[in-house]
C-alpha cells in the first residue's frame, strides 16, 4: 500500500480532489481518507482507504491538460479581501496574474498590481502565504490553475486601470469568486482573517 499524503489526487473520471488527512475509524481501525472536492460546493468527504485506492491516483501536473501558473495578492482590510474582476469575466479573481519569462514571483506581483490597480507593492512587506490549485474558472474540465499567494502592503490609491472593477469581499461573496479563490476564502474564514 502506497502511503497517502495530503495533496492533490485525481479521480479516475478526471476530477481533482485535495486530501486533507488520513484518519482511522474508532470501530475497526481501518484507515479513512478525508478529502475535499475542488468544484461545486467544495464539500469534504471521508472514504475507506480500500475504496480510495480503487478510484484515485496522485495528481501529476506534468500530465495535466493545462496548468496555468499565477501569482496573486492577498490584501486584507477590516475583515475583507481585495478582489478584481477582469473585463469580460463574471467572477472575481485575486489581483495578479501569470509571470513573464524570467520574472520572479515578486517582480510579477509588482508589475501586475501596478497594471491592474495603479498602486505599488511595498516589496519589503511581501510574504508568501500559500499555494493553491483548483479547476481554472471558465476553462474546460482538467484545465487547472495554481495561484501562489502573497500578502503585502500597497502604496497609492486603488483604481481599476486594466480591469472591469475591484471590490472588498467577505465570505458572503463566496459564490462570486473563482474556484481557487474559494479554497483561500475558506481557509481565511476559518482562521478568522476574513468575516462575512
Amino acid at each position: 500500500m502506497e502511503k497517502i499524503k495530503p495533496g492533490l489526487y485525481q479521480h479516475n473520471k478526471g476530477q481533482l480532489y485535495k486530501v486533507l488527512a488520513v484518519a482511522r475509524s474508532v470501530q475497526d481501525q481501518e484507515p479513512r481518507i478525508v478529502f475535499q472536492e475542488l468544484l461545486g460546493d467544495y464539500d469534504t468527504w471521508i472514504l475507506p482507504l480500500s475504496e480510495w485506492e480503487k478510484r484515485f491516483t496522485p495528481f501529476n501536473s506534468e500530465r495535466a491538460q493545462l496548468y496555468i501558473d499565477k501569482v496573486g495578492l492577498m490584501l486584507l482590510n477590516n475583515g475583507k479581501i481585495l478582489m478584481t474582476r477582469p473585463k469580460g469575466r463574471n467572477a472575481f479573481y485575486f489581483p495578479g496574474g501569470p509571470r513573464e519569462k524570467g520574472e520572479s514571483d515578486i517582480q510579477c506581483l509588482v508589475r501586475k498590481i501596478k497594471q491592474e490597480l495603479g498602486v505599488d507593492i511595498d516589496v519589503s512587506s511581501a510574504q508568501h502565504y500559500g499555494t493553491f490549485t483548483a479547476q481554472a474558472h471558465g476553462q474546460a474540465p482538467g484545465v487547472l490553475v495554481k495561484v501562489i499567494c502573497y500578502r503585502a502592503n500597497c502604496k497609492g490609491r486603488l483604481r481599476a486601470d486594466s480591469i472591469a472593477e475591484f471590490a472588498w469581499l467577505g465570505y458572503n461573496n463566496r459564490e462570486s469568486i473563482t474556484p481557487v479563490a474559494k479554497l483561500v476564502f475558506d481557509e481565511l474564514y476559518y482562521k478568522g482573517l476574513i468575516g462575512d
